[in-house]
């Protein structure tokens, strides 16, 4: 109140370096059978070894070494993370309609190690996958030259990303901290989709989808309240933060329908809209309570482009959500 600052003027240092490593091999085969049917099959190996050191320094000019270590936001890291992968798809044609149907089966272990600062282990995180099957079917059926209909589905894996996994607290905006979940889990997507393509006239093209989608283990963003780990000289150690990071939710869905036009407005002008209108829903448990939140959502956005000469064209696009 007197405008004086509460703690001291401080810097922030972050020295890290880190490694990784990426092993794959993959092989594929593809068998045109007929002029109609096709059999692809193919196996893959994907072994990522990564480290990294993070260390945080903090000068508070309250002592006369200047930038301390802060072992508290401070760390070492190193995870191994290995997917086997196995599939075979199936295409062929009847009459008017087109099959496409496929299997993948995949194993996944992912280890992590958080190290102390002297190097030895002091906690472990392992997810395991040992099999997991991803079932796709894809129908399709010619109304005409012009338009058809299909019928999709699929279930898909989405892994979380190195920065989402590592255990590090980020200070670089203070008021604003997050960190890593190191036993964060991939999610799974079940996939429904229907669609209505129509090629009404030259260089135009209309495409509704109707979606359904349901997830198991979705990642997802959650905000919490922590002790603060970044403890500068005359703050209290049971002052707080709010820290970002993520979790996995029980489950989610979504449905809704998307409408996209393309065509041609002269002959130096091009139009695209597209429209998405849904409903998602995420159910999550966290700590001390329970989370049930939906909310109809829509996205809209207007792309041009314009032919100004022989090989330069413009592109303007807005959007809306």
């Amino acid at each position: 109140s007197a405008g004086s600052q509460k703690y001291p003027y401080y810097q922030l240092r972050g020295d890290g370096n880190g490694s990784n490593k990426f092993f794959t091999l993959q092989t594929d085969y593809e068998n045109q059978l007929t002029e109609s049917t096709k059999f692809e099959a193919g196996a893959r190996a994907a072994i990522r070894d990564f480290s990294t050191n993070n260390m945080q320094y903090i000068n508070d000019n309250t002592n006369s070494n200047g930038f301390v270590l802060s072992p508290r936001s401070s760390s070492r890291y190193k995870f191994n993370d290995q997917v086997f992968a196995a599939y075979a798809t199936y295409s062929f044609k009847y009459k008017k309609f087109s099959y496409q149907l496929g299997l993948r089966a995949e194993s996944s272990n992912y280890t992590g190690n958080l190290l102390t600062l002297a190097g030895a282990d002091s906690s472990t995180f392992k997810v395991n996958f040992p099999i997991s099957l991803f079932p796709s079917a894809f129908v399709t059926y010619k109304l005409n030259d012009k338009q058809d209909l299909q019928l999709n589905y699929s279930r898909r894996v989405n892994r979380p990303n190195f920065f989402q996994l590592l255990p590090v607290y980020d200070f670089t905006d203070p008021q604003n901290p997050s960190v890593g979940n190191p036993g964060l889990k991939p999610e799974f997507t079940n996939s429904l989709e229907v669609s209505y393509s129509n090629n009404y006239k030259k260089n135009s093209n209309f495409l509704a989808t109707a979606y359904f989608k349901y997830s198991t283990n979705l990642i997802t963003r959650y905000i919490f309240k922590d002790v603060n780990k970044n403890i500068q000289a005359g703050q209290s150690t049971t002052d707080s933060l709010y820290y970002t990071s993520n979790i996995n939710a029980n489950n989610s869905y979504t449905y809704g329908l998307e409408l996209t036009n393309k065509f041609p407005v002269t002959k130096w002008w091009d139009l695209t809209l597209n429209l998405n209108l849904y409903n998602s829903q995420i159910n999550a448990t966290i700590p001390g309570q329970s989370i049930d939140n939906s909310i109809v959502s829509w996205f809209a956005k207007v792309n041009n482009t314009f032919k100004l000469a022989k090989g330069l064209s413009l592109q303007v696009s807005g959007d809306a959500r």
